[in-house]
């Protein structure tokens, strides 16, 4: 089993890791206290790979592993299509994880208007992040988060939509895969079209969060 940069979070049940953290640095965190998995890591210092994962083919065979973890490291790097490509030529099947579009487009804090007007807009998902990660089936797209999300409330989630926080199942994207997974990355080469993507993607969520509301409702009324 491989752990595709599983940083200082890695999954203990992997036997490989591949990560541009060196192995002690990795295993010195807090005891592995948000690892994936539990009991004692199986990785030992000779089969953790110290590599940047969008540098080029990784050292292993076709298919060498039965199952690939990449838990929140594609919406990281600066190529995931290389990172899916290689995962699903190294592994025979496997699970990613990221936060889902919705947790990268929401602003948990409410008054964001005012807040920015006194010069302390709060975040919108994490800034650190490079993209926003959708998928269909075992098919991810990835969109170039852009500043733009922070200039106006309709190109974002907020508080009045969402009275509460994003529950665990909203905020992430998991996605299993056996066989093959595929990438693309969606291209807005203008202002206008990255303006609309932004739009559309609220117009859409909002919707069907209210539609499912509406239909608990009934189920419940009735």
């Amino acid at each position: 089993m491989l752990d595709v940069g599983g940083g200082l979070s890695p999954c203990t049940w992997a036997t490989h890791r591949i990560d541009l953290l060196d192995f002690d640095t990795a295993s010195q965190h807090g005891s592995y206290k948000d690892a994936w998995g539990d009991g004692e890591p199986r990785c030992v210092r000779a089969n953790h790979l110290k590599m940047d994962l969008c540098a080029g083919p990784w050292p292993y065979p076709d298919g060498f592993f039965d199952f690939v973890i990449a838990s929140h490291i594609l919406e990281d790097v600066r190529d995931p299509l290389h990172v899916v490509r290689e995962m699903a030529r190294v592994g025979r099947a496997g699970y990613v994880e990221t936060p889902s579009r919705a947790r990268e487009s929401f602003s948990k804090e409410r008054l964001f208007g005012l807040r920015r007007a006194f010069g302390r807009a709060p975040d919108i998902g994490w800034d650190h992040h490079r993209w926003f990660v959708e998928c269909e089936g075992t098919h991810l797209r990835f969109t170039a988060k852009s500043f733009l999300i922070m200039t106006r409330s309709e190109f974002h989630l907020t508080r009045r939509e969402f009275p509460r926080k994003l529950t665990l199942q909203q905020g992430s994207l998991g996605v299993f895969w056996e066989g093959q997974i595929t990438a693309e990355e969606v291209l807005l080469l203008d202002r206008e079209a990255r303006e609309e993507d932004l739009r559309r993607f609220k117009r859409e969520y909002v919707a069907t969060h209210r539609a499912r509301r509406r239909f608990r409702f009934l189920l419940r009324s009735g």
